[in-house]
This record gives structure tokens, C-alpha cells and sequence, in this order.
């Protein structure tokens, strides 16, 4: 028979798992939230960038323009779009950010990676005839 330590010992490495998994969702949580709001300010921060040009920027140098994002090109995917309305010219931005959860298994568990994905709308300051 076990004697109750045995047991206390057992009931321990059973629950270890549990916790680690626990504070690693929790961290992952922590982490897409910060990148859901850096991602939010910098699709604005570029669409404000891409309405004040003359001349619609490539994704490359709209990016240029955040450098957080700009570290990993291959995590962000970005389309921008303008059109012409009531004399005033609207850029859209549409932007994808690639996350990572932090462990393999985690990844494998929430099906990931996954793409956080925002949008903004600016209008241009100069008005075209």
C-alpha cells in the first residue's frame, strides 16, 4: 500500500502537467492580447502613414514605418487599397499577424499558428479634384 506521502507524491506529478499547461495558456493569452493591441496601433499607424503620401506605399515601406512589425516580415501580411469619394481620397489597410503559441504541444492543442488579423481606414488630408 501507499502510505499517504506516497499518495501526496502521486496526486503532485499528476497535477504538475495540469499547472505548467495552465500558466503556459495563460501566458499565451497574456502575449495575444499585447499583440492584438500593438497590432491595432500600428494598422492605424500605417494607414495614417499610407493616407499622408501621394502616392499609395508598397506593403514593404508601410512597414518600415512600425519597426516592431518590421523585424519579421514574414509574420505580416499587409494589403493596402485607396478609392476616391466625395473629392477625398480613403486608404484601407488590411493587416495579418502571424502568432505563435509558446510550446509545440500548445500549438498542436489550439490547432495554431494562427493570424490576427486588422483593419483601418484613413482618409487623406489633401482633397483630389
Amino acid at each position: 500500500m501507499i502510505g499517504r506521502q506516497g499518495t501526496a507524491a502521486v496526486e503532485l506529478a499528476l497535477m504538475l502537467p495540469v499547472l505548467l499547461l495552465t500558466l503556459l495558456a495563460g501566458a499565451d493569452l497574456a502575449r495575444a492580447t499585447l499583440l492584438r493591441a500593438e497590432g491595432e496601433q500600428a494598422t492605424r499607424a500605417i494607414a495614417r502613414f499610407a493616407a499622408g503620401q501621394a502616392v499609395l506605399p508598397g506593403p514593404s515601406l508601410a512597414l518600415a514605418q512600425v519597426p516592431a512589425l518590421a523585424d519579421d516580415p514574414e509574420a505580416v501580411h499587409l494589403r493596402l487599397t485607396e478609392r476616391l469619394d466625395g473629392g477625398h481620397r480613403w486608404v484601407t489597410i488590411q493587416a495579418e499577424l502571424g502568432y505563435r503559441p509558446l510550446t509545440p504541444f500548445l500549438e498542436r492543442l489550439l490547432d495554431g499558428p494562427f493570424w490576427l488579423r486588422f483593419s483601418a481606414v484613413e482618409r487623406s488630408p489633401n482633397a483630389h479634384p
